[in-house]
């Protein structure tokens, strides 16, 4: 393989996606209360901490459902926040205790009215309480996967990537087109879920940039030049693309 760019190009796998941007209408609203439920919780650690002000879970859930009422809104909230402290609980544990933990959020979902034990991990009550109101681990990472099942270099693997993106993209129109009639209503719940896979593909790409989670404060500007700097790889146990220990924050978004 050749040596490592400084800058890597990214694709605009998004520029012919028939559905455009759209968030929710009572996104700030909501997703104000759903922070203030989740604030309840401190002491969080400095890096769930961090996690919930730079990934803007609720930014993720308002781009995903922008049609959704109030109530289903503050659901969909509190469901990525739950995600987001999971996964980030998680990465930097080993497997037992991993094991622990998702027994532990299980247990939490199959018994929602059952009162958590004192000095248990947080997740457990916050999983809890959502029931009843309702880095260094690359391998599943894309381009590394592409990079070494074909021997090539991340450039090669990025243009390997967007001409497989391109492909599925076509799959999935010409495909919208040949669906067969199961009747009026399961029509019509079809085409509404198609709807909602279309939007999540969009809701992804915009989220991307737009939090902080991969490009921390430059993700507008990666969005308009789609140049990023490929930084040099460090031993970390936290899992590739998860947060870095920099000061981070929400930003304002139309």
């Amino acid at each position: 393989m050749s040596a490592q760019p400084k800058m890597i190009y990214l694709p605009d796998t998004m520029a012919n996606w028939p559905w455009p941007r759209a968030i929710n209408p009572h996104h700030e609203e909501v997703e104000a209360e759903s922070d203030a439920w989740f604030e309840g919780f401190k002491p969080f650690t400095k890096r769930l901490q961090l996690a919930l002000e730079t990934c803007d879970p609720g930014m993720l859930a308002s781009l995903a459902y922008p049609w959704a009422s109030k109530e289903h809104l503050r659901t969909g909230c509190d469901l990525m926040s739950v995600f987001l402290i999971i996964e980030e609980s998680t990465d930097v544990e080993s497997a037992p205790v991993v094991r622990d933990i998702v027994d532990m959020v299980i247990d939490a979902i199959n018994k929602p009215h059952k009162p958590r034990l004192e000095g248990e991990h947080h997740l457990g009550e916050i999983t809890r309480q959502f029931w009843e109101q309702s880095t260094g681990n690359d391998r599943h990472n894309i381009l590394t996967i592409v990079m070494h099942q074909f021997n090539i270099d991340l450039e090669a693997a990025m243009a390997w990537v967007a001409s497989y993106h391109k492909d599925v993209e076509n799959k999935f129109l010409d495909g919208m087109k040949e669906l067969p009639s199961f009747g009026p209503t399961v029509d019509k719940e079809l085409e509404e879920y198609i709807l909602a896979l279309a939007i999540w593909l969009r809701t992804n790409d915009c989220w991307a940039f737009e939090s902080g989670r991969y490009f921390w404060s430059k993700g507008l500007q990666v969005q308009k030049t789609r140049y990023v700097p490929v930084l040099p790889k460090v031993k970390t146990q936290t899992r590739a693309g998860s947060l870095p220990t920099v000061p981070g924050s929400r930003r304002d978004r139309p």
